[in-house]
């Protein structure tokens, strides 16, 4: 019986170095993937001159960046930084420790971050939840202990809320705008 297990160890350890292999091929698959221009094939999905078209681009080494838009299911990293250079457009955006960050306009279901949401445009979705949540313009739920936009078309709930378009710019707890 020990013998057998000691075995299965073996086999194991040898596989090893073939596994960090794929990984690391993959996670070169995956960075070429990010260049601006760059078309051909991802982890999972498609780019076409920077546009990631993908059910699920899962990052490596702490990122997952699109140089245009992401058009999908989700963009996701466990821990560190998922950037959209544009739009977009798909269900979720999701790290933990960390920031996602679209350049432009978010057309989606959530952005969920235990860190920071930031959306240069239009946030058009459910619901930002993160620490800190911040877009131009939101329509939905901002739910974090910082909420910030310019044009709120929802409602925030957290500790900090901050509307510069609004007749209260400042409102702790809950502030709705339409």
């Amino acid at each position: 019986m020990q013998l057998s297990h000691n075995i299965t160890f073996v086999r194991r350890r040898r596989s090893l170095p073939l596994v960090f292999a794929v990984l690391v091929a993959l996670a070169c698959i995956q960075a070429e993937s990010h260049a601006d221009g760059y078309t051909g094939p991802a982890l999972v999905g498609w780019f076409d001159d920077g546009t990631c078209y993908a059910p699920v681009h899962v990052g490596f080494l702490f990122f997952a960046l699109t140089s245009e838009d992401f058009v999908g299911g989700a963009q996701t990293v466990a821990a560190g930084v998922n950037t959209v250079g544009n739009d977009f457009k798909g269900l979720f955006q999701m790290t933990g420790p960390g920031c996602n960050r679209v350049r432009r306009d978010f057309y989606g279901v959530a952005q969920l971050a235990f860190g920071a949401n930031i959306v240069d445009g239009r946030f058009t979705g459910l619901c930002q939840l993160g620490i800190v949540n911040v877009a131009d313009e939101v329509r939905g739920l901002q739910l974090g202990l910082v909420n910030k936009a310019c044009i709120l078309r929802g409602v925030q709930i957290g500790l900090i809320n901050l509307v510069s378009d609004n007749a209260l710019p400042f409102c702790p707890i809950v502030n709705i705008g339409f």
